[in-house]
C-alpha cells in the first residue's frame, strides 16, 4: 500500500484505497491537484512533509513516521451547511480513530476541528473545498494525528500523542508503513460513515465538545471577536457564542485565558 510520483505533476499507479509517499511538501497540496485521480474516500498519506500545516498556516511538525499525516478525498452533497459540517464530521471520525486505539482514554472535540486526548491536542483537521460538479463538493480533507511524536516537541504546543498514553505499534518513534496504512485506511472508512450522515454531525460532535457552556472568546478573521457564553452548535455547524453564530474563528475559554 505504497506508491511514488511518478512526476511533478502526476502519481503513479496507486492500489485501493490509498497512497503512502516517502516525503511531500502537503499531501492537501497534492491531492488538491491530483484529486480526480482518486476515487472517493481514498487517501494519501506521507511519512514526513516539508510544508504540512493546519489552520490559520500554523505549521505542523512531525519527524519522518512519527504521525498519520493523510489527506482524504471526501465527496460530500452540495449545499450551504457542507463546508463547517464536513469539518466537524472529520473530527469525529479522527476521534473515532482514536478511541479504537485506546479504548480506555478521554477523548473530547474543540471546535471547529481538533481532537484532544486527556485535555491535550493529539490531531488537527484542515478541510479545503475544490470545486462542485454535479451536486457534490470535492472536499480534501486533511489529518494530523500524532502518534509517536517526541514530547520535545509536542510540549512547545501543549499537545500530546498517542504513544504518551500507551499506545505503542512502533519501534522508537518510527510506525511502519503497514501501520500508518491500516490507520489511513479505517479513518476513511469512519470519515465516509459520517458524511453519509451529516444531519446527525452537530448533535454527535456537541457531545463530545467540553467548552459548550463555558464562557469563551471568538477572534474572528476579518477582525474583530465575540465573546459571551458557548451555547450550541447549530444545523450547519456554526458556534454560538452569546447570541451570535460563527462560523469561522479562534476560540479560547475566556475563565482560563488561555486556548484550548
Amino acid at each position: 500500500m505504497t506508491g511514488s510520483l511518478a512526476d511533478p505533476n502526476g502519481f503513479a499507479p496507486h492500489p485501493h484505497p490509498g497512497v503512502i509517499l516517502a516525503s511531500a511538501t502537503s499531501t492537501n497540496q497534492l491531492l488538491a491537484q491530483q484529486w480526480r485521480n482518486f476515487d472517493p474516500f481514498t487517501f494519501l498519506a506521507a511519512r514526513e512533509q516539508s510544508a504540512g500545516h493546519g489552520r490559520l498556516g500554523r505549521p505542523w511538525l512531525a519527524p519522518a513516521s512519527s504521525a498519520l499525516l493523510v489527506s482524504i478525498l471526501a465527496p460530500v452533497p452540495a449545499g450551504p451547511a457542507d463546508p463547517a459540517l464536513t469539518a466537524l464530521a472529520a473530527a469525529l471520525a479522527t476521534a473515532d480513530l482514536v478511541a479504537e486505539e485506546l479504548p480506555s482514554a478521554s477523548i473530547t472535540l474543540k471546535w471547529p476541528n481538533d481532537v484532544l486526548l486527556a485535555g491535550q491536542k493529539v490531531a488537527g483537521i484542515l478541510t479545503e473545498y475544490l470545486t462542485e460538479s454535479e451536486g457534490q463538493h470535492q472536499v480534501v480533507v486533511g489529518v494530523g494525528l500524532n502518534l509517536t511524536v517526541p514530547e520535545a516537541i509536542l510540549s512547545q504546543f501543549g499537545a500530546t500523542s498517542l504513544a504518551a498514553h500507551g499506545w505503542s505499534h512502533a519501534t522508537g518513534t518510527a510506525v511502519p508503513d503497514s501501520v500508518l496504512a491500516d490507520l489511513a485506511e479505517r479513518l476513511a472508512q469512519l470519515l465516509a460513515r459520517r458524511v453519509s450522515r451529516l444531519d446527525q454531525v452537530p448533535a454527535e460532535f456537541s457531545e463530545r465538545c467540553p467548552m459548550l457552556g463555558q464562557p469563551a472568546t471568538a477572534l474572528l478573521p476579518g477582525g474583530g471577536e465575540v465573546s459571551g457564553l458557548a451555547r450550541a452548535i447549530t444545523a450547519t455547524g456554526e458556534l454560538v457564542i452569546g447570541q451570535t453564530p460563527v462560523r469561522a474563528g479562534e476560540v479560547t475559554l475566556a475563565k482560563k485565558k488561555e486556548q484550548i
